[in-house]
């Protein structure tokens, strides 16, 4: 049989021929994948920067985390820093306590703020002909939708191009879960602590917009500084 080595990740004892820099077969696999995931996530937030004028950056506020709850802040932010749109939204609903102890918005606030359907026309011309950044997609893009049916209206924008920042950095972070068969997702306050942004999160559209624009900055230029250093 031979002799026998275990595996530095796993634990399996198995012969040294199936062993390579201490890792078995599949977990030299597992390992080299992960390394590929990591790659092109990388890519994908340097394309994101160096390609910035195609892209812009949406974020929300909302009464909660229902089905009926509803938008009452939404910003828009290019990857060129500029401010697009940073608008209170009065909702149909009243904002609960812990809301407004998150976020600091009142009721009072949004008393005389436009409804959302009332920004709907900016929003398209916004977004038009742009790639749609979010951090959280699936839950903005619900946010979105659930706010504009109070009014009877749609969301007319290719939900498949939005890119979900959250997803691409768990992918670049490369934290796998094997039993969920997917990669832990970390919140933003979480991502840009680990990426050393000395930021804090307001819980505000527009600062939140902010981080996701440093996120994506810091995870690109630092990849640029690498491929420098790897160029002589």
């Amino acid at each position: 049989m031979g002799k026998l080595k275990t595996c530095r990740c796993c634990g399996l004892v198995i012969p040294t021929i199936l062993i390579k820099d201490r890792l078995c077969v599949l977990c030299n696999y597992q390992l080299n994948w992960l390394q590929e995931k990591h790659q092109e996530s990388l890519e994908n937030f340097s394309s994101w920067w160096k390609d910035r004028e195609k892209y812009i950056i949406i974020d929300t506020e909302t009464t909660g985390l229902n089905e009926d709850d509803e938008i009452i802040e939404i910003s828009i932010l290019s990857l060129t820093g500029e401010t697009l749109l940073d608008t209170l939204v009065k909702p149909k609903k009243e904002i609960p306590q812990f809301i407004t102890k998150l976020t600091g918005i009142t009721n009072e606030m949004v008393s005389k703020a436009p409804v959302f359907s009332d920004v709907l026309d900016d929003i398209n011309r916004i977004l038009k002909g742009k790639i749609l950044l979010t951090f959280n997609a699936k839950f903005d893009i619900r946010m979105i939708d659930q706010s504009l049916k109070n009014y009877g209206l749609s969301f007319n924008y290719d939900i498949d191009s939005v890119k979900c920042v959250m997803l691409e950095y768990a992918q670049y972070f490369g934290e796998y879960r094997k039993i969920e068969q997917d990669f832990k997702r970390k919140s933003l306050k979480k991502a840009i602590e680990t990426e050393g942004i000395n930021l804090k999160q307001n819980h505000r559209s527009l600062g939140d917009c902010e981080l996701v624009l440093e996120l994506i900055k810091s995870i690109a230029t630092k990849n640029l500084v690498l491929q420098e250093v790897a160029n002589g």
